[in-house]
């Protein structure tokens, strides 16, 4: 998994490319939990080159949740792809984290 962190003013993008498993889990935390620890908790995961996501990748993106939830933040997802999306509805994780369609609803949403 690649990923390409932009730092917008309050809100923090992070764009994210290949699949998110088990292989990619302990980079993606890492990135994620840097940020966090840096203040960035106003957060925009951008999955629109996500191809796929595996058990793992669900379960870092709920501990990222709460994670942002417990300082007070705010976490947004967009631009997934339909792969992505029947796997977040299987586990509801889109009832928990909102996913937009495009980036700029997204943005709106955390501005």
């Amino acid at each position: 998994m690649e990923h390409n962190v932009i730092i917008d003013g309050d809100i923090t993008i992070v764009e994210l490319a290949g699949n998110i498993d088990i292989a990619s889990a302990a980079s993606f935390d890492e990135t994620i939990s840097g940020l966090i620890d840096n203040g960035q908790t106003t957060m925009l995961l951008d999955f629109s080159r996500v191809e796929f996501i595996a058990s793992m990748g669900l379960r870092m993106l709920l501990k990222t949740g709460q994670r942002i939830e417990s300082e007070d933040g705010k976490l947004h997802i967009c631009c997934i792809n339909d792969t992505v999306s029947s796997v977040f509805g299987m586990v509801g994780l889109d009832t928990i984290i909102p996913v937009f369609e495009t980036k700029e609803l997204a943005l709106e949403g955390l501005a």
